[in-house]
């Protein structure tokens, strides 16, 4: 199955079969589902409820916030692939046509944030019907449509999506980033990254750490004490299991030199100040 994944053919898959027979799409949804979609407008944390969870405080704002630059900053296993994949169903599930493109760093990770999507669709009873479901790929009977690809920059220019999701932020490349960024262009899309530090090192932990491009995004930040399905009995277990430095990158937001690194990225930025040094020795005239 993931040797099926071929750019060339993401075009096709994304044109809607409706488009493609008729080239006008005709949606208008029952008195039952114009009822279910506005309850999960009205409060996207109740895809939670319908899962039998109850979602932590910033797990509630998160859903409910509708600004276009949104930024997660968690722990591990703090829920924020989870939650992403609830407020992208909301979205897809409340507007019409929407194109939400979410882009993990592999294939296995596309096809588990797809999988969140599908399960919290069927907890909330599909208020929207499903038209096609294949692999990363779902579309629903209002048109909107959730492609999730990996760290692939081929096969993801020339789209104009509605929202625009990177999780594991910290892992994907700059490419791909950059790729993504011209898709913006037009006003319309959201852009929303997730991730847990890995490194000071990459786009992710570039806007994190300069205040002029953090501020263009409100940001949750969630270590693990804010966590509360995490114990403290866990988390101490932890700083034995992994050691300080890990620990912090993976439980505190640490972002931390790499491991494999030589030299901290204090010492090389010093090294590359243009500083005047003098002779270490009096030569004479």
């Amino acid at each position: 199955m993931l040797g099926l994944y071929r750019p060339a053919a993401v075009q096709a898959a994304l044109t809607p079969a409706a488009d493609r027979t008729t080239g006008v799409r005709q949606w208008e949804p029952t008195a039952a589902e114009s009822k279910a979609v506005e309850v999960i407008r009205r409060n996207p944390s109740s895809l939670f409820e319908a899962m039998k969870w109850s979602p932590d405080p910033w797990q509630r704002e998160y859903l409910g916030t509708t600004g276009q630059r949104t930024l997660l900053l968690c722990c591990r296993r703090a829920g924020k692939s989870v939650t992403s994949a609830a407020r992208t169903l909301a979205h897809c599930l409340t507007h019409r046509d929407a194109l939400a493109m979410v882009f993990p760093p592999t294939l296995r990770q596309s096809m588990e944030y797809v999988r969140h999507v599908r399960l919290f669709d069927r907890a909330a009873g599909q208020p929207v019907k499903v038209e096609r479901s294949a692999g990363t790929i779902l579309e629903w009977a209002n048109g909107s449509r959730l492609m999730a690809l990996p760290d692939r920059q081929q096969g993801v220019v020339g789209f104009t999506p509605t929202k625009i999701v990177i999780d594991e932020a910290s892992r994907v490349s700059d490419v791909l980033y950059l790729s993504l960024r011209p898709m913006l262009a037009l006003g319309r899309a959201e852009l929303e990254l997730l991730s847990t530090p890995f490194g000071k090192r990459g786009f992710f932990f570039d806007i994190v750490n300069t205040p002029a491009r953090a501020s263009r995004f409100r940001q949750w930040q969630v270590p693990a004490a804010r966590c509360p399905r995490i114990s403290r009995e866990f988390l101490a277990e932890e700083m034995v299991e992994l050691g300080e430095r890990w620990y912090r990158q993976e439980y505190d937001l640490a972002f931390n030199d790499s491991v494999d690194s030589v030299f901290t990225a204090s010492v090389i930025e010093a090294a590359m100040q243009r500083t005047a040094i003098g002779p270490l020795f009096d030569l004479g005239a």
